[in-house]
């Protein structure tokens, strides 16, 4: 999956114009097709809560005539694969539960792999991963639930129903020998109306209250979402699309892959950038710059 940056320069930003308003061409040199594996973002990049990004399930309906190589990777837990493909289709992007790699699949196959005598787990948020724990066979408390249980594993999601109370349970687990296992540490989430707390704010709450960090963030740009979507996608020279320079372009950097950023959700394509590692192969407006020759630009 991963590949050297040969389509520009270290210092280099090959920007990608904004398209017309013209029927879209099925161009042979389309910057699409020049790669084996397109990994989009979803929040910011798709859609915005449950408003669809402009332009983008036109673009994702194309692609998917085309039987282009399209991946969704996301760092929000709080929906299974097969919610965020219902999601999808209910805005008119045709997709399968089998193409959406979510944060919370990553984590679940983190523990199975490098905790697997873990028997007891405390979720804070992070509802995708309860029905994975559960196929694993682990005993799983929600939130506050039955806040005095021993648990050997606090995992904390993303999720718009956490109260003081679920924090409170994470807490006592994880002050009584807990690992503390974040699915991501996004500070914002792009939402209809604007941007809101991420799963990072509420991290940063309970760091805050611990004096320390997660023993493990799973998603963008750390290791395990990486090498679990390399394992799913089976990729060797993919083009990552994101919104976030510090999630998804550090994601690509860090691991030598090309990278888009989309002007769509957190981040601005006209920030200054000063680290190599916020640098994305490309700038684009929107989605529709996946369907443009980026010489001819």
């Amino acid at each position: 999956m991963a590949h050297p940056r040969t389509s520009v320069d270290d210092d280099e930003v090959a920007m990608v114009e904004q398209f017309s308003d013209s029927p879209f061409d099925d161009s042979p040199a389309a910057l699409w097709r020049q790669y084996d594996a397109l990994i989009f973002d979803l929040d910011g990049v798709v859609y915005a809560g449950a408003q669809p990004i402009s332009h983008a399930v036109d673009v994702l309906a194309f692609l998917s005539t085309h039987s282009a190589p399209v991946w969704f990777a996301t760092n929000n837990a709080s929906r299974t694969a097969s919610q965020v493909a219902e999601h999808l289709s209910a805005m008119g992007v045709a997709v399968s539960a089998d193409q959406v790699i979510t944060s919370s699949a990553a984590c679940a196959s983190y523990i199975s792999t490098s905790l697997p005598q873990v028997q007891k787990i405390r979720v804070i948020g992070a509802d995708g991963i309860l029905p994975l724990l559960a196929e694993l066979g682990i005993e799983v408390f929600a939130g506050k639930e039955d806040p005095t249980v021993v648990c050997e594993v606090v995992v904390q999601g993303h999720s718009t129903k956490t109260d003081w109370q679920d924090l409170a349970a994470g807490f006592h687990s994880i002050v009584d020998g807990a690992a503390w296992i974040a699915t991501n540490s996004d500070l914002t989430i792009p939402l209809e109306y604007g941007l809101a707390p991420g799963n990072g704010a509420l991290v940063a709450a309970l760091a805050a209250a611990l004096g320390r960090e997660p023993d493990v963030v799973i998603g963008k740009p750390h290791t395990p979402m990486f090498s679990f979507t390399q394992q799913r996608t089976a990729a060797y020279n993919p083009l990552i699309i994101g919104d976030r320079r510090d999630t998804d372009i550090a994601w690509a950097n860090d691991h030598r892959c090309a990278s888009m950023l989309v002007d769509t959700g957190v981040d601005r394509i006209s920030d200054a950038v000063t680290s190599s590692r916020y640098q994305s192969t490309y700038l684009a407006s929107d989605l529709r710059s996946l369907l443009l020759d980026p010489a001819q630009s």
